[in-house]
């Protein structure tokens, strides 16, 4: 039996079809019959996530926030040309490695940097 309603000025029929079900299952479907490339057995996520724990492994999509922030310090850097790290690395480097201090300020040198002065680490 068709119902119909007054809309707008004229009648319009309604669907009394039950709507279409919201509800996106997640299953282990994309994971069936799967094997690792040693030939384990990782056909469901629970598998896959203790295979994956147990040998240390992991995804890509597991650094999305580490790639997101490099992103940003790369960004930064074409912006405003310098890196507001540089000045500490290069002083954890001399501090790590004494030997090469001289090597590290002619580099410096040469590529026309600044380097920090005035620290004590120059001899």
């Amino acid at each position: 039996m068709r119902r119909y309603v007054w809309r707008e000025g004229g009648l319009v029929e309604l669907n009394m079809a039950p709507p279409e079900p919201q509800v996106h299952l997640l299953t282990d479907a994309p994971f069936e019959g799967l094997q690792s490339t040693d030939g384990v057995d990782i056909s469901s996520r629970t598998k896959h996530r203790w295979y994956m724990q147990n040998r240390g492994l992991t995804l890509a999509a597991d650094f999305t926030e580490t790639w997101a922030g490099a992103e940003k310090r790369r960004n930064d850097l074409r912006e405003n040309g310098t890196d507001p790290r540089r000045k500490a690395r290069i002083l954890e480097a001399m501090q790590a490695a004494p030997h090469k201090r001289d090597e590290i300020r002619q580099k410096a040198e040469r590529a026309g940097r600044d380097f920090p002065k005035g620290d004590g680490l120059w001899r």
